[in-house]
């Protein structure tokens, strides 16, 4: 299984290389955001009960999480194209496991969001932003991106399997997106947030991610008890949506 991976890995990484302008694809809002919205929303840090002096500092993490679930979405479209041309089939009807199949796809999509959720945190850093965790922070805060983004990326594949259309697969993430970063702790504290927003955002998964994310740029330590509820999070979602795609998988080779 291992080598099967591998072998898919190589070749959608050399895809990757040889495209590379599929890095840049969406970051395009990300960046409009952390250089726009970062700067205009600037004033929010001085309202009462802001937990950073600095917004930039608080923002920079709802902007890498917001890369992370717009960039998942690509990975759908990557399946979708294989099925078109056929790809798919072959592999399916080859003496491969199913997750090998998965799998190489889904560690692609993880090194194409560690490029561009480092491209995030650059731009923030030449914007004013502070890691004060340092390198190691810096380290951490890649990590639970690449992680959370392979886990939603499995969401992506479910649609583009299901679907087997390219438009629906993005229009589905754009739809699920917004809402999600929204409603979570990604622009503003969940305690300045409306009562009924707060209850939503309590209970949506990306806040976790971007409580963990935040925590490494807003505090001298780690935050461990913040770390680990983003890696409950990306566990359990992992296991929804990578065992799922195993399951639509299997059904198109019937």
């Amino acid at each position: 299984m291992i080598t099967e991976t591998y072998a898919l890995f190589g070749r959608a990484m050399k895809k990757l290389l040889r495209s590379p302008v599929t890095i840049f694809f969406s970051l395009f809002m990300p960046l409009v955001w952390i250089t726009l919205f970062g700067q205009l929303f600037s004033k929010f840090a001085e309202m009462p009960g802001f937990p950073t002096k600095s917004y930039m500092d608080f923002f920079t993490a709802g902007v890498v999480v917001m890369t992370v679930l717009t960039s998942a979405f690509q990975s759908g479209l990557s399946i979708v194209l294989d099925m078109d041309s056929g790809f798919l089939d072959k592999l399916l009807v080859a003496p491969i496991n199913r997750l090998s199949i998965l799998m190489g796809r889904l560690l692609t999509d993880g090194v194409r969001i560690i490029i561009q959720a480092s491209i995030i945190i650059a731009v923030a850093l030449l914007m004013g932003a502070h890691i004060k965790t340092g390198f190691l922070g810096y380290l951490m805060m890649i990590i639970i991106a690449a992680c959370f983004g392979i886990a939603w990326a499995g969401l992506s594949n479910i649609i583009a399997i299901a679907t087997k259309n390219s438009e629906v697969t993005m229009m589905a993430g754009m739809l699920l997106t917004f809402p999600i970063l929204f409603m979570s702790s990604a622009l503003m504290p969940i305690n300045l947030q409306p009562k009924w927003m707060e209850t939503v955002a309590k209970a949506n998964p990306a806040s976790y991610i971007v409580d963990g994310i935040r925590s490494l740029m807003v505090s001298a330590t780690f935050d461990w008890a913040l770390i680990a509820k983003a890696f409950i999070v990306i566990i359990v979602v992992a296991l929804f949506s990578i065992s799922g795609s195993i399951i639509m998988l299997r059904r198109v080779n019937h």
